[in-house]
Formats: structure tokens, C-alpha cells, sequence
């Protein structure tokens, strides 16, 4: 408001300060400058002036109010999403470890199939080389032999007239026999090695396909662990801006408080001066008007003993209050000097 007065009105929740030409009085010259009424018209004026500011600055504070309870919330909800993002991204990583298990599991079982699998070829090579056939059977085979050498023997052994020349062939037959029957034994240990190895080649095939099934499902399990913490991170990156919106405007609101809250100070050190001001007038008007009045009095008291001292003079009789009356105005004494 500076040197001048002025008038506020309210218009659209704001404080609008208008200059009144009229009033560019400075406020220690308002003694000087107006009388009582005039200076009572304008304490009024600013009374209601300070009244208006007053309901602004409660308009404005409940307004302030309410920023701050919504900034408050948003930042309420911003902070739980965040926290729940947070427990999002530990089960993520918790995920993430298991599948690094999965994934070193597999690539194990990898290995020792790779491993197996060798050993199956360079095996199946071998028995190639011996002509020994990867398929099973042979026991059956041997079973025969078996039968044959111990119907040989038992025949060299009960035959009465049995010939050289047929010995020479039993025996060349036994020969030969225990021959077949020796290799096929080493083909019935190479065989059932090479069903051990493609036992352990599958064995570790399915355990490279189960780990491999369980890191799929565990990256998926992962992944929706992952998007929901992006999903929160981005809900708490909202409510913290709109914190932040509710937050500008509680300060706003801040400033324009202490703005109207100044003004207010302004209006009441202007007023407590022309109050004060009128004071000090009313009282000299007040003291004036009692010296005039008791003059007055006296001029009208000095004017009836007067009157009341020529009749005197003329013999009449007085009353007591009219000779009390001129005794005290001192006529009396005058009249007796003279």
C-alpha cells in the first residue's frame, strides 16, 4: 500500500488493491488534514478492508489445507508403490539366482550327454570293428553253445567205439565252440556296457530338459515379477508428480498468505495510526467542547446574577438560592467595593 490509502475489494478469490485519488493522504498528516468524521468513514473502510483480507487469507489457508492433504496422499501412494516395487524386484532377483541354478544344472547334464554320448560312439565303433552287432541278444545264443559242448563231451565220454578221427572232430568242435562262446561273451559285456552308456546318455538328456523346462518357466515367472516393478516404478513416478503438482501449489498458496498477511499488518498499523490520531483529536474536540460548554455556563450563570443583582438593587426581596447565587458570582462584593 506504500504512502497511499487504499480501498480492497475481492473479485475471483484474489485480493485486488485499488488507488483511491481521492485519499493520497500520508497517515501522520491525517490530524492535520480531516476531521473526525472523515477519519472515522475511512478507519471504517479499512476495518472492512482487513475484514476482507482476513476471510482471503482463511480461503487461501483452507485451500492450502486441502494441497497439502492431497500432496500428502499422492506421496502416501507413492512411497507404498515404490515399497511394493521393491518386494517386486527382490523376488525378480530371487528368480533370477534360481534360474542361474537351472541354467548351470543344465548345462551340466549337457555336458555329461555330450560326455556319454561320445563314449556311445567311439563304443558302437569298437563293436562295428569286431563285427559285434549293437543289437540286443546273443544270450540265447550262448545257451546253445552251452548245450552243444556239454552234448559233445558227454557223447566223448559214453561212446564205446568212439574213432580217433571222430575225436579229432569233437575236439576241433569244442574248439571252436568255446571260441564262438568267448566272443560271444565279450560282445554280451560290450553290449551291456553300450545299454549302461545309453541309460546315462538319456538319463542325463532328460535332466538337461527338465532343468531347461524349469528355467523357461522360472524367466517367465521372472519376467512378470519384472514388469510389475516397472509397472509400480511408474505408478510412484506419477503420484510423486502429482505430490509435486499439490506441492507447488501449497506453496503458492504459502506465498500468497504471507503476501495478503503483510497487507493485513500494513492495514492494521494504518489503522491503530488514525486510530490513535483520532484519539488525540476527539479527546482536544471533547476537552474543547467542555471548556465552551463550562464558558458558556459561566457566561449564562454570570448573566442570571446579573439580573439577579438589579433587582437586588431595586430592593427586592431575595430567595436564599438567588442571594447564594450572587454571592458566589462575587457581584456582590463588587457592588459593596464601589
Amino acid at each position: 500500500m506504500g504512502s497511499n490509502s487504499a480501498y480492497v475489494f475481492l473479485e475471483n478469490d484474489q485480493c485486488r488493491i485499488e488507488t483511491n485519488q481521492n485519499h493520497i493522504l500520508k497517515v501522520k498528516d491525517l490530524a492535520a488534514t480531516m476531521d473526525i468524521k472523515k477519519g472515522r468513514t475511512l478507519l471504517n473502510e479499512l476495518r472492512e478492508k482487513r475484514k476482507a483480507l482476513i476471510r482471503e487469507v482463511r480461503e487461501l489457508e483452507d485451500k492450502r489445507t486441502e494441497y497439502r492433504d492431497k500432496r500428502n496422499e499422492y506421496n502416501q501412494l507413492a512411497r507404498e508403490a515404490y515399497e511394493a516395487a521393491q518386494k517386486e524386484r527382490e523376488e525378480r532377483d530371487k528368480i533370477n539366482e534360481e534360474v542361474k541354478l537351472e541354467k548351470a544344472l543344465r548345462d551340466m547334464s549337457k555336458e555329461d550327454a555330450a560326455k556319454a554320448l561320445e563314449e556311445l560312439e567311439k563304443l558302437e565303433k569298437e563293436m562295428e570293428e569286431k563285427g559285434i552287432s549293437t543289437r540286443r541278444g546273443g544270450r540265447g545264443q550262448s545257451k546253445k553253445i552251452m548245450q552243444r559242448i556239454d552234448s559233445i563231451e558227454l557223447e566223448m565220454e559214453t561212446k564205446p567205439d568212439l574213432t580217433v578221427e571222430e575225436e579229432r572232430e569233437y575236439i576241433k568242435e569244442l574248439e571252436d565252440l568255446y571260441k564262438k562262446l568267448e566272443s560271444l561273451s565279450s560282445a554280451t559285456e560290450m553290449k551291456d556296457e553300450l545299454r549302461a552308456i545309453q541309460q546315462r546318455l538319456r538319463m542325463h538328456r532328460n535332466n538337461a530338459r527338465a532343468h531347461h523346462r524349469k528355467v523357461a518357466k522360472l524367466a517367465l515367472l521372472s519376467q512378470e515379477h519384472h514388469d510389475k516393478m516397472i509397472e509400480l516404478l511408474n505408478q510412484s513416478s506419477e503420484y510423486r508428480k502429482l505430490a509435486d503438482e499439490q506441492h507447488k501449489l501449497v506453496q503458492e498458496m504459502h506465498a500468497k498468505i504471507r503476501e495478503i498477511r503483510q497487507e493485513i499488518n500494513k492495514v492494521t498499523k494504518e489503522a491503530d495510526t488514525i486510530r490513535k490520531e483520532l484519539g488525540e483529536k476527539t479527546s482536544k474536540e471533547k476537552r474543547k467542547e467542555k471548556e465552551e460548554q463550562k464558558k458558556k455556563k459561566e457566561e449564562e450563570t454570570l448573566q442570571k446574577a446579573t439580573e439577579v443583582l438589579a433587582r437586588y438593587q431595586a430592593g427586592e426581596r431575595l430567595g436564599f438560592e438567588e442571594f447564594k447565587l450572587l454571592v458566589n458570582s462575587g457581584l456582590l462584593e463588587d457592588t459593596n467595593t464601589d
